[in-house]
């Protein structure tokens, strides 16, 4: 009978991040749950007089933004997800009673509520995140490691490569890490043939 180490179990079903992400890799757990990943936290205590947990502070205030976030955008999705729904563009009585500048727009408006429910989910999957404080980022010093979407610069992007780089962020690193670098020759700088595996990848 197959079994996995305690680490990897936990590490594969840990709540904040199981049904909906966003992904993270075994050594940051690994830091997170050996408190590692807050080192500099606990050396700056040793050599003064800090008070309080070693994990920094500023998560609960971190996490209940993007919980509130989440909570708008979800909102507006159980509002307006019935009523701008992309089928709505396939029925006949649509196509002939709206013009094409007019459908063109809905299409557009269907879109942003679409995406709504992907930022409402990645928001509180990362609120959980923070707050656990596996979302700490000990290079930047905030708690932006689980980031998994930018709103803004998807809704406003000025160029293809910074819409792709702003979706889904954490799967795109695991897809960069593990795909995109690993399928090219050993020597070699990845080309054409990386990238189009690890656009099927990202599709499967």
């Amino acid at each position: 009978m197959l079994t996995l180490h305690p680490s990897l179990s936990s590490c594969s079903f840990f709540f904040p991040s199981l049904l909906a992400g966003p992904a993270f890799t075994f050594s940051s757990y690994q830091a997170f749950t050996s408190r590692s990943l807050f080192m500099k936290e606990v050396e700056a205590k040793a050599s003064g007089p800090a008070a309080g947990t070693t994990v920094p502070p500023g998560r609960k205030t971190k996490a209940l933004k993007r919980l509130a976030t989440g909570i708008v955008f979800l909102g507006i999705y159980s509002v307006y997800g019935w009523q701008f729904g992309f089928h709505q563009l396939l029925e006949p009585g649509f196509v002939a009673s709206n013009s094409l500048p007019r459908r063109i727009g809905f299409m557009n408006v269907a879109g942003f509520v679409a995406r709504t429910k992907y930022y409402g989910v990645w928001c509180i999957a990362e609120a959980a995140l923070i707050l656990s404080g596996l979302g700490y980022n000990p290079q930047t010093g905030k708690y932006d490691a689980a980031r998994n979407v930018r709103i803004r610069n998807i809704e406003f992007a000025p160029n293809f490569k910074i819409l792709l780089d702003s979706w889904n962020m954490n799967t795109n690193v695991w897809l960069r890490e593990c795909i995109y670098k690993r399928v090219a020759k050993k020597g070699k700088k990845p080309g054409f043939k990386s990238t189009q595996i690890t656009f099927i990848t990202s599709a499967l």
